[in-house]
């Protein structure tokens, strides 16, 4: 099932969980910012598009992957520290949530990443962007026609984008490992106030998750201490 919404008898909590299978398949981003935007109570009014959940202040909400905080600490939103694929469900908390979060009197979004377990699997994904491909505003469209000097900043550059996915057990029943990574090339213009001249900026980047590594480690420890009792 890849969307769940129920009454909870034993709970107050009013929560959304979106599986990420369903964000995938929608015509939207495949990032956090999908699956917070539709649950409901949640409007990006804040300021540069932050997120006002059940009527709060953008910075007064929790973000969190896997339980540990990922807010960023200027503007209070979520730093992107994982690889979109490697998700595996999205849970929006918006009223009745337990005071054992804390640092929060918003919303608490909660990110659930993918673990390994006896079977192998993985994924691959390439993605082609270009930021000529995107359509300026009509704000900016008036401001270049009203000023020969301002100039149209976007790059005419093909950045690739190559994210995987890979997990699985060491042995059968026992630790397993689940790692995602992505590599990519941060690609971008800018120009300089008063003489508008362009500067090209173009930065090779990788980034590496190796979460499940500690749930592993966790859960063979906790299976060795069942054993000796």
């Amino acid at each position: 099932m890849l969307f769940r919404s129920y009454v909870a008898t034993n709970s107050a909590t009013v929560s959304t969980t979106f599986q990420q299978a369903l964000v995938q398949n929608l015509p939207t981003n495949r990032d956090i910012s999908a699956a917070i935007l539709m649950a409901p109570t949640v409007h990006p009014t804040g300021p540069s598009g932050g997120y006002t959940i059940a009527g709060s202040m953008s910075f007064q909400n929790l973000f969190m992957v896997n339980g540990v905080t990922i807010n960023e600490n200027l503007r209070g939103q979520p730093n992107v520290l994982y690889i979109e694929d490697a998700v595996q469900e999205t849970t929006v908390s918006s009223g009745g949530v337990s005071a054992e979060f804390g640092r929060f009197t918003g919303g608490v979004v909660n990110v659930i990443t993918k673990s390994g377990g006896n079977n192998f699997s993985g994924s691959y994904r390439s993605t082609l962007n270009n930021d000529k491909w995107r359509r300026l505003t009509p704000f900016e469209d008036k401001s270049i026609a009203n000023d020969p000097a301002h100039k149209d900043t976007r790059l005419n550059d093909v950045v690739p984008t190559h994210e995987y996915t890979l997990g699985g057990p060491v042995m059968r029943d026992m630790p397993w490992f689940f790692t995602p990574g992505r590599l990519h090339t941060q690609a971008q213009r800018n120009s300089l106030v008063i003489t508008n001249i362009p500067d090209d900026f173009r930065n090779p980047t990788r980034s590496e998750e190796h979460t499940s590594v500690v749930q592993s480690l966790a859960y063979l420890v906790c299976r060795l201490l069942l054993e000796k009792k």
